[in-house]
């Protein structure tokens, strides 16, 4: 019973005294800032675990393999022959990007590419506008995780 006692009194001067510490660390940092008015904070982080969240977060990116994004709409039509001409004609021009044909009732749209935001985008947009002067347009889409991947030779 005594040794409980003895141990819940050193837990109470633990916590008293980090508490005194902490408040001595605001007191100092309070008295330290210029103006209450513009507050500064520096961040010190290692940079090996600058390196471990990036790791991190390319590993979590590439495990779900769809992901909200931007793709460039070149046509609208109902007409399918028309909209797989278009899109033959992208696979040609722009090997580097993949070309998608869907199908939205009655309208079937092709777009290209897979960007994670649209100033990524954008220079596929003016050189598509060069080819098709009307109706090219960045949209929200769901990419490829798949294709954002560089290719392997």
């Amino acid at each position: 019973m005594q040794l409980v006692f003895q141990y819940r009194i050193s837990q109470l001067i633990c916590c008293l005294l980090c508490t005194g510490l902490v408040m001595t660390m605001f007191t100092h940092l309070a008295e330290a800032q210029p103006s209450p008015a513009t507050p500064t904070i520096q961040w010190v982080q290692d940079s090996s675990l600058t390196q471990l969240t990036h790791l991190y977060r390319q590993y979590n990116f590439f495990i779900y393999r769809y992901h909200k994004g931007y793709r460039v709409q070149v046509i609208s039509t109902d007409d399918r022959e028309k909209a797989n001409q278009v899109r033959a004609l992208l696979l040609q021009r722009f090997p580097q990007y993949r070309a998608y044909l869907q199908y939205h009732a009655p309208y079937f749209r092709v777009r290209i590419g897979d960007f994670l935001n649209e100033d990524d985008a954008k220079p596929l947009r003016d050189s598509l506008r060069e080819i098709f002067p009307f109706g090219v347009f960045i949209v929200p889409d769901m990419i490829d995780a798949e294709a954002l991947l560089p290719t392997r030779h």
